[in-house]
């Protein structure tokens, strides 16, 4: 599904962040990252994502170069994906099913049929009694939320999770945990980032530890 080949990123601050990394990433995988703050997790899954492009090297994603394409072929490419970073941007003023069906429309999709998944994806998180209430009138732990639905709404073959779930109560991480699992099984492709020191939410999947310095990087298979 996607491939990294030799890809090189450097920033000023931190010059050798990625050095010759390569990376294979199966359909249907799950994939955990692991490392401490720097160490690249949320650079890596910003490249995989097509937000971030690399120094140079190659990553392909279904056998098409990411960073080769038009800048709107690759926003098409990314409709297949779902996002879940920290810090989501959301139409303050508009309400949770809103934000949730716009983008959909956006890729053309028939009001009803957007609608529908939007309510159906905020069910699925637990906000499905709230999708009248505006974006602005959440808790933080509900605007994270409210960007699991927006990610899975898309039916994606492909979700990147960045550790935005640090200090949630245990119900509702397994919770995050049980949806995250019947998208896997159902053969998407799920990429979770984390902290060291932290319960994986899926511990026996393939792990990559990412350390600092960045360049010494350990791969782990469990």
């Amino acid at each position: 599904m996607m491939e990294f080949k030799e890809i090189f990123k450097r920033y000023p601050e931190h010059p050798n962040l990625f050095e010759n990394f390569s990376l294979s990433l199966g359909a249907g995988e799950w994939l955990n990252l692991v490392g401490p703050p720097g160490s690249g997790k949320s650079t890596l899954l910003r490249m995989m994502s097509g937000l971030e492009k690399p120094t140079s090297g190659t990553l392909t994603f279904h056998g098409q170069d990411l960073y080769r394409l038009r800048a709107s072929a690759r926003s098409r490419l990314r409709q297949r994906m779902g996002l879940i970073f920290p810090d989501p941007v959301f139409l303050e003023g508009h309400s949770l099913l809103d934000n949730v069906a716009l983008p959909l429309e956006i890729q053309g999709l028939p009001q009803a049929e957007c609608l529908t998944r939007a309510q159906n994806a905020l069910q699925r998180v637990g906000l499905g009694n709230q999708s009248s209430l505006r974006a602005r009138q959440l808790s933080q732990n509900a605007r994270q939320r409210l960007m699991v639905a927006r990610a899975i709404s898309g039916y994606p073959v492909l979700l990147l999770v960045d550790d935005f779930y640090h200090g949630w109560p245990q119900e509702q991480r397994q919770s995050l945990e049980n949806l995250l699992g019947s998208f896997h099984q159902g053969g998407v492709t799920v990429v979770v980032a984390s902290l060291p020191g932290g319960n994986l939410l899926s511990p026996k999947a393939r792990t990559l530890t990412l350390s600092t310095p960045a360049p010494h990087r350990i791969e782990i298979d469990t």
